[in-house]
């Protein structure tokens, strides 16, 4: 519906760095004080869900899950997430059963973490309405190439796919109602992981993935909590933006 669409368009130019303009069927997007423009087209039956960090509960190195093994964790939005063509997350940490992996060395355990979600917790993504999620960032590798192997092949196994992996899982393809949807995920100064930092690998990983798409969402984990710290988003922002039609986003730290 054009006036829906019309107010779409000035609330996300109202709340971002976008200047925003319909051109027809299509949309053509500036980055503020940028010189270079991007176009890209509209999918208006398409509705796109994303979250931040997700971390469900961890059993290591104590008992932190919920009495109902994280059935109830989604309750506040899970209605929004399945009514999503495409709902995609930042998965924090590990998912799988055992105690097979390389524990993280943790330089403080004052101020870091280690997570092992159970396994089963993996369903409660899929009944919430996860269709990908992200592992680019730093508790993917808590337990190693092992757990995170493992977390992959049991993420896979309820239906939902991984991006953010070099060479294990690095992007997707989600079909939705006529759309291909790709994705991928990447992080900075995190273990074998898509890099934000490394514009080569940014962008060979866009011209594989712009081929397979029609429409390319690209996530990146970075930055750190608390005020005054700043992360190097710009670099993955603006090979995202320059001549393509890719959603870029930064998925916000602990914000689930």
């Amino acid at each position: 519906e054009p006036s829906a669409i019309g107010r779409t368009i000035s609330g996300v130019s109202a709340m971002s760095n976008l200047d925003i303009t319909p051109l027809g069927d299509d949309v053509v997007c500036r980055v503020k004080g940028e010189p270079y423009l991007t176009v890209g087209h509209f999918y208006p039956g398409v509705r796109l869900a994303f979250t931040g960090d997700v971390m469900m509960g961890t059993n290591f190195p104590s008992n932190y899950i919920t009495p109902d093994r994280g059935k109830s964790l989604f309750t506040d939005c899970d209605s929004l997430m399945r009514h999503a063509d495409a709902t995609i997350i930042n998965l924090e940490g590990t998912c799988y059963d055992g105690d097979e992996g390389e524990l993280r060395k943790m330089t403080n355990p004052n101020t870091y973490f280690i997570f092992r979600t159970p396994g089963d917790h993996a369903e409660r993504l899929a009944e919430a309405g996860v269709d990908a999620v992200g592992m680019a960032n730093n508790h993917s590798f808590d337990f190693g190439l092992t757990g995170r192997r493992l977390t992959v092949e049991n993420i896979r196994s309820v239906g939902i796919e991984v991006a953010g992996l070099r060479g294990m899982a690095e992007g997707c393809v989600l079909n939705r109602k006529g759309v291909r949807i790709g994705y991928l995920a990447f992080a900075a100064s995190c273990t074998r992981v898509l890099d934000m930092l490394n514009v080569a690998e940014v962008d060979s990983m866009l011209h594989v993935y712009r081929e397979m798409s029609d429409l390319l969402v690209v996530s990146f984990h970075g930055g750190a909590e608390g005020v005054g710290r700043s992360t190097k988003a710009t670099v993955v922002a603006s090979a995202c933006t320059q001549g393509c039609r890719d959603l870029c986003r930064r998925t916000p730290r602990q914000c689930l």
